[in-house]
């Protein structure tokens, strides 16, 4: 992390992971800075000089030429950017639950990604453990959402549902607070499922492999042992499956 005097570039991309400023946050914001001038750096990434936290600070600063220092901080690629965003936004600011979820669902694919990362790499070691040390089970990607957020399991599978299904008024109302994540639930829980089609061969295979390597990379983390018997018995799956 290094300290600079480095214009930022304004992304859209991360522009668009932060929840915006209310109008009376914003004269606050704006009070603030004129009565004691933006005292905490605006955070640059290093590689591209797109700004990462500060947006608001920054227009304004522009705006009546206020001086602002940067500080910089590196990452591998934009996932990380992006993730660093969102992790800040959910540690720093007092957000109405919804909002927190809404963030946080952002990182879900990251999440999903990193579990099944780690589910091949296991898979390939062999999961090998010392002998009698049982793993704890591995989180679900909601679960890991809820943490993030700071609620509850069953708070994020509905304010994803209201998010997936709901109308833009309904959704605006659960996000500034006017409407409550149950009431908005409530309201789409109550509209009449479509008939869902079919999901492709291809797509439900997909998931019975993913859930398959998933069980077999915990069985191997209990009981190492049963790595020969596994692949056995895989063996004899294929075949069959070839035939």
């Amino acid at each position: 992390m290094t300290t600079t005097f480095r214009t930022p570039k304004i992304s859209p991309a991360i522009q668009a992971l932060i929840p915006p400023l209310q109008p009376d946050e914003l004269r606050q914001l704006e009070a603030n800075l004129a009565a004691d001038g933006c005292r905490d750096p605006l955070v640059v990434w290093e590689q591209t000089g797109e700004l990462l936290d500060g947006h608001n600070r920054y227009a304004i600063c522009t705006k009546h030429r206020w001086p602002f220092d940067t500080v910089e901080i590196a990452f591998p690629d934009e996932a990380a950017a992006h993730a660093w965003v969102i992790r800040n936004q959910l540690g720093r600011r007092n957000l109405p639950d919804a909002v927190r979820v809404q963030l946080a669902l952002k990182l879900k694919p990251l999440l999903a990604e990193k579990a099944k990362a780690t589910s091949e790499a296991n898979l390939k070691r062999g999961a090998k453990k010392p002998e009698g040390q049982i793993s704890a089970p591995r989180e679900k990607t909601r679960d890991q959402v809820a943490k993030l957020a700071n609620v509850s399991h069953d708070t994020v599978a509905k304010v994803e549902r209201v998010l997936a299904k709901a109308d833009e008024p309904t959704k605006a109302a659960m996000l500034n607070g006017s409407l409550s994540i149950n009431r908005a639930h409530q309201s789409v829980a109550a509209r009449k499922s479509p008939i869902k089609k079919p999901r492709p061969e291809r797509e439900v295979l997909a998931d019975c492999a993913q859930a398959i390597e998933e069980a077999i990379a915990d069985a191997l983390l209990i009981y190492p042992s049963l790595r020969a018997a596994i692949g056995a018995r895989l063996q004899v799956i294929a075949q069959g499956m070839r035939e």
